[in-house]
Parts: C-alpha cells; structure tokens; sequence
C-alpha cells in the first residue's frame, strides 16, 4: 500500500474546511453588515485565511500531478489519461443527483427531467469548481509537457512570475479610480477604476495555483522549511490583506472586487503561506486507524464540497436562527461544524454508491456472453 502523505491530507481537508467557512458568509448577513467594529475586523481577517480553499486545491494538484508524464502520441497513453477522469464525473454525476433529491424532498422545488438534466449541465450553485477543474484536466498533459520542458529552477520561476503579472497584478494596479481628485484617500466613496495594466488573462489564475504547487514541489524546499517563519508571514499577509479590505470598505457592506477573488494578490498572500505552513510541519507517522481516518476525509473532499451546498441551506434556513437565539455568537462555528459534518456524510454515502456502480460493471464485463 503507498505511504499516504499526512501534509497533503490535512491540506486538502483544510480547503474544505475553508470552503464551508467561506459560505457560511452568504448565509449570516456578513456582506450586509456595515465594515465596523472589532467583531467585523476579525471576521474580514478570517474571511483572509479561508478565501485560499480553491487555490489550496489547485496548489494540491499542481504538486500531485505535475509530474505525471503524458505519452501524446497516437498510441500514447493520453486516451487512457483522460478515461481516468470517469471517477471524476461519476462523484459529479452522483452528487448532482443528491442535490436534486434534496430540492425536491427538502426545498419543495418541482424539477421536470429537461430542467433536472440542465442543472447538472450548468454546474450550479458550488459546481463551478467543477467546470473550471475538468478543463484544467484536460490541459494537465499539455501543461506538464510545458513544465517539463522549461530548462530549470530560473525558467520556471519566470513562468510563474509571468502568469502572476497576468492574473494578480490587475486586482492590484487597475482598482482605483485616478480620475477623481482625492480618490486614494477615500477609496470607499468611489466605484470607478482605472486600467494600467492589462486584465484580459486574470481567469488564468487555475493555472497560476497549478505551477506554483508544481514550483513548490520541485523547488520549495518544503519539507526543511522553518514552519514558524511561514506562520509568521501567514499572520503579516493576513493582518495586510485583512487592512487593505478593511480601507477599501470603510463603514459600508464589504466590497469583493478583483482585490480579494479566487485568482487575487491576497489569496496568493495568504493561501502559499498556509501550503507552506501544513507542509512544513513534520508530522509524526499516524497510526493505521488515524491514516485511514486522515484519508478517508481527504478523498471524500471533492463531493462534500459539492453537498455543501445542501447542508448549508439546512442549517442556515432550519438550524441556525435557533442556535442563533440560543448560543448567540457560537451559533457560527457550530453551524459551520453542523453543515461540514453534513456534506461529509453525504459524501460517504455518494462514495459507496459509487463503489457498488463501478463493481457492478466490473461484474458485467466479466460476465461471459451468452451463446
């Protein structure tokens, strides 16, 4: 059996923490709620740490799978490559059926066939994740094939410095309106921008995230690294990141903008620090029920993150006003607690069913034809 990677494991469980932190924000009045006072600093310093869950995941796979090497000729093993993603779109396919079972029975929402099968094509509600994740997929034998082929640590460090200037640096030069006498003093009182550097490629930000985690692996020095020093700039980027949106929201609902996205300057601040933080640390061999815990929890990530959505309408509509009245302030991390316990049963569920489904076409193929 391969030696699992505790590091990677408590990352990737991590994200999904983080995931279900980040929406408990849609559901508790956070964006509605004025810029002010100690209990929103804090929360806006939080939101910091927990808005790294999707560059968390790509950083994974661009550690995990940059080294894969992809035979592209006509008898190469591409063709095998991407059958290898049935896995992928099965814990898709089944989650989404989740979901609707779950309007149907639980939101009373009436799905005829024709608008069920369109939901499960337009990658609603947390899904995106998926749309963007299989078209990077397919690129990964591509990009791999690029990364291979970038003559050492100076040639792929320029890569990725590159694709940083591409997709960070707008959600850092382009967001301040220049035209407004006064404006960088106020910022909270304007909305307008002005564009001085190009912002065309900042939806490039998946790939970003896949040769930093491929630049980390083969260049990071991870394992010797001091995990106090990466703690200690994960609480300088957060305190910066945390101030900067304080400013930019002074007094009004918090402002998303290109400052503070998936594929933003802060979300490299703080999620690198934190890769590097988990990674560093030397954790002790676990011992085999713990291992199996710690990689059971991994795998089931990808299809809890997609019930998330299901649990947090749960607890949010039918949970949480009651803890609210009750618990006051705690009401918060137990429904977070609540909706991630949740999306991971469900997920455990969507596991063994899809156990059983792949058995049973092994089952089938092995059958022998009647005569």
């Amino acid at each position: 059996m391969k030696k699992r990677d505790v590091g990677l494991d408590i990352t990737r469980i991590f994200a999904f923490f983080s995931v279900v932190c980040i929406h408990s924000l849609l559901y508790t009045g956070f964006y509605e709620t004025p810029v002010a006072g100690k209990r929103m600093y804090l929360l806006i310093m939080l939101r910091g740490i927990f808005n790294t869950c999707i560059p968390l995941f790509l950083m994974l796979s661009g550690w995990l799978l940059s080294g894969r090497v992809i035979d592209l000729e006509p008898k190469g093993s591409l063709r095998r490559y991407v059958s290898g993603c049935k896995g992928l779109v099965c814990t898709y396919l089944l989650s989404g059926c989740a979901l609707l079972l779950f309007m149907r029975g639980f939101l009373r929402m009436p799905l005829p066939f024709r608008e069920a099968a369109a939901y499960i094509l337009r990658y609603d509600e947390y899904a995106w994740y998926v749309n963007m994740y299989l078209g990077l997929y397919l690129l990964m034998p591509f990009l791999n094939t690029l990364w291979r082929g970038l003559s050492g640590k100076s040639a792929r460090k320029k890569c990725v410095l590159c694709l940083l200037l591409l997709t960070a640096l707008p959600g850092l030069a382009n967001v301040y309106d220049l035209r407004t006498p006064g404006v960088l003093l106020q910022p909270w009182n304007y909305t307008g921008q002005t564009q001085l550097v190009p912002n065309w490629w900042t939806a490039l930000y998946p790939v970003t995230f896949y040769f930093l985690g491929a630049y980390l692996r083969e260049h990071g020095n991870v394992r010797q690294m001091h995990t106090g020093k990466a703690l200690l700039v994960l609480l300088l980027s957060i305190i910066v990141c945390g101030a900067y949106n304080i400013w930019r929201s002074w007094n009004g609902s918090f402002v998303r903008s290109l400052w503070n996205c998936e594929g933003s300057w802060q979300t490299i601040l703080c999620g690198v620090p934190v890769f590097l933080c988990i990674n560093s640390i030397r954790f002790p061999e676990p011992g085999k029920q713990l291992g199996r815990l710690l990689g059971l929890l991994s795998e089931l990530t990808f299809s809890a993150y997609l019930l998330s959505w299901a649990s947090d309408q749960a607890v949010y509509q039918a949970l949480y006003p009651r803890l609210l009245s009750a618990f006051g302030v705690l009401a918060r991390p137990i429904s977070i607690a609540a909706s991630a316990a949740l999306a991971l049963l469900g997920a455990f569920l969507i596991r063994l069913v899809q156990k059983m489904l792949f058995a049973l076409l092994r089952g089938i193929r092995k059958a022998p034809a009647n005569v």
